[in-house]
């Protein structure tokens, strides 16, 4: 018997391309609510405080930038170096998380804002991500300057504590916690290993901080299904009791 022709592989017959859409699918799942929300309202009705906390950072890191008066407005009220009790250092501590002092930071924070920051927007709503951000930015720099280590020169601290990292820690583990994204997960372990290896000992702990303010935050904030959210969503509930005698219908269903 004459041996069988080897039959030409087909592009269509490798997996690679099944592959490779999945783990888009998987890596883009988060952003789903984000996508289905802005096609219907818009961007800007979406997520209004992701896209506010982005202009500020911007408008603030361009006036830093110059060498006039918007330069020394911005160190007056953003370039916080360690806090204490007093308006001054209070109000520089809440405006740093708008100073943004190097090109990638601003990169990066646009990046962070379309792929963490309004996508949780979408998931949490407005005021409860504005809650989590603030969190998440003042507990662990307030944290840091209590336990007196905010000027260890040792641990890379001294000198301007500003930036919106903390403030994108702490969206981007509310994110993983509330949508139930492992790939959000992932990537904020490699982003945390990466940090160890390469940020002072300081910046890091700031940001371990800031993830288990975020996580416990968004916890606390996050709505519980009831009853009736469960019904609309499909899951089984109690069944209902058959009828007696000559009960109605209305009076057997249980009320919400």
């Amino acid at each position: 018997m004459p041996p069988r022709e080897a039959r030409a592989s087909h592009p269509s017959d490798t997996p690679t391309p099944a592959i490779v859409r999945s783990f888009v699918v998987w890596m883009l799942a988060s952003q789903r609510p984000l996508w289905r929300l802005a096609k219907q309202r818009g961007l800007l009705r979406t997520a209004p405080v992701a896209i506010a906390f982005l202009a500020t950072c911007l408008a603030v890191s361009g006036s830093w930038a110059t060498s006039g008066l918007g330069h020394r407005l911005v160190a007056d009220c953003c370039a916080y170096r360690g806090w204490h009790p007093g308006l001054g250092p209070s109000v520089r501590l809440a405006g740093s998380a708008f100073l943004l002092r190097h090109q990638y930071e601003v990169i990066w924070t646009i990046v962070a804002t379309l792929l963490v920051t309004a996508p949780f927007e979408a998931l949490m709503g407005s005021r409860r991500t504005l809650a989590v951000m603030a969190v998440g930015h003042l507990l662990p720099t307030v944290a840091i300057a209590v336990a007196g280590l905010a000027q260890s020169q040792r641990l890379g601290g001294g000198g301007l504590d500003v930036g919106a990292s903390a403030v994108v820690v702490a969206t981007a583990t509310g994110l993983a916690v509330r949508g139930r994204s492992t790939a959000v997960a992932a990537w904020i372990g490699i982003a945390q290993f990466v940090g160890i290896l390469v940020q002072s000992p300081l910046a890091t702990t700031e940001h371990l901080i800031a993830l288990s303010a975020g996580a416990t935050t968004t916890l606390l904030l996050s709505d519980r299904p009831s009853g009736r959210t469960r019904a609309r969503s499909g899951r089984p509930s109690s069944p209902a009791r058959p009828a007696h005698g000559n009960r109605s219908r209305e009076c057997e269903d249980p009320v919400a």
